[in-house]
């Protein structure tokens, strides 16, 4: 019996939505941010592989490049974990992609234009809104600068208040209807969601497949290490911070600050590890990690990336 992979991790969200017989799933996906004037009917991903070396760095962005009918780029994003600098990587990325689509000899009024729709698991902006939409306008009249641009986010945390509220606005249930499908936690939350919706029961079929594929199964767990190994070595950079700047005299109540910041980022790589293997996140273990020390949570996420099973006592 195979666990069911998590969409949130970008390497199982870019094998559902990249893959050729999943198209379908990518335009109604698009459509659901987009809400363009007219249908998209096709559209051709620029960056379907995913070569097996690429998967253990986690330097590397695991994105949905595609190009729609009518010339635009866009990217597709899923982040599970909240990163330094958001805004200024998000505007290189969106900036590259607005200048690569311009070859030599032609016009500048040739650049198509380009969007970027970053999927976030954790909360970014101040607005209760889940879904916002970002361009280049003048600070008091909002007149666009121009149109060559565009970002979309979206705040999985902000679902479960959106839900209880019934704030979504009309245009925006089927956006949300995905979005809930990414964020599921449960087999009947997407049962639920899969009864009121033949798109989304088409996108559990797919990630069912997916999830029962070994090779895809290899591919998320060395995508998983790498996720964890780069949390432990940003947790080990800050301990050497903390280190020499205890000699430069800093307050000792920093100390605390950064070791807590670090079990932090533990629980939550203990908590991915587990969805991702199929393991169950009990309240009782959730209880249970919360009340452990680093140390603890070390040999734990070492314990379970071994046996990959939740150790007995």
């Amino acid at each position: 019996m195979y666990a069911r992979l998590d969409p949130k991790l970008d390497v199982v969200f870019k094998l559902l939505f990249a893959h050729p017989s999943n198209r379908e799933l990518l335009i109604s996906l698009l459509t659901a941010v987009l809400r363009p004037s007219s249908p998209i009917r096709e559209v051709e991903i620029l960056n379907p592989e995913i070569p097996k070396d690429m998967v253990a760095d986690k330097g590397i962005v695991l994105d949905v490049h595609v190009r729609l009918e009518d010339g635009r780029h866009v990217d597709i994003e899923m982040q599970s974990t909240k990163q330094l600098s958001f805004s200024s990587r998000a505007l290189f990325y969106l900036a590259r992609m607005y200048s690569n689509n311009l070859h030599l000899g032609q016009d500048y009024g040739d650049l198509k234009s380009c969007v970027s729709i970053l999927i976030l698991d954790y909360p970014q902006w101040q607005t209760e809104r889940f879904h916002c939409t970002f361009h280049v306008s003048e600070d008091r009249s909002h007149e666009r600068f121009s149109d060559a641009i565009e970002i979309h986010t979206i705040e999985l945390p902000k679902l479960p208040r959106l839900a209880e509220s019934a704030k979504a606005e009309a245009g925006e249930q089927p956006l949300l209807a995905w979005s809930q499908f990414i964020a599921a936690r449960s087999e009947e939350d997407l049962e639920t969601l899969a009864m009121n919706n033949p798109v989304i029961a088409k996108a559990r079929t797919a990630l069912d497949r997916l999830s029962s594929d070994p090779e895809v199964q290899s591919l998320v767990e060395a995508r998983l290490r790498a996720e964890v190994g780069y949390k432990l070595e940003i947790a080990a950079v800050k301990a050497e911070g903390l280190r020499e700047g205890k000699e430069e005299g800093l307050r000792e109540g920093k100390e605390e600050g950064l070791r807590e910041g670090e079990a932090r980022g533990l629980r939550e790589a203990v908590e991915n590890m587990c969805r991702v293997l199929g393991i169950e996140w009990s309240p009782a273990r959730q209880a249970r990690v919360t009340a452990m020390e680093v140390q603890d949570l070390r040999h734990l996420l070492a314990s379970l990336s071994r046996s990959r099973q939740w150790p007995e006592g």
